[in-house]
């Protein structure tokens, strides 16, 4: 019974390592459950082209293929053509 505990433990304690990231103060913030503005680092939705706060763009339409990208990407992931910055 113990061990079946300390296995639930360790493996939580795993998930949580591999998902965790640290913020510029030293928070730590959960990657897939929150998004940030890679210029102010304020909270932003997935869905969000710009930032509220800072106004940097965050998204593009590949001028290949035309599908929305997020402007941090280096390619579109749907035609392989180069994100410019």
């Amino acid at each position: 019974m113990h061990m079946m505990f300390l296995w639930i433990i360790l493996v939580g304690l795993i998930i949580y390592l591999v998902m965790v990231e640290y913020d510029k103060k030293g928070r730590d913030v959960i990657k897939i459950f929150d998004k940030r503005c890679p210029q102010c680092n304020n909270r932003i939705e997935s869905d969000y082209k710009y930032c509220p706060i800072c106004n940097e763009k965050l998204k593009t339409e590949c001028r290949k293929c035309g599908k929305i990208v997020e402007t941090s990407w280096k390619c579109c992931p749907f035609c392989g053509e180069n994100i410019e910055k």
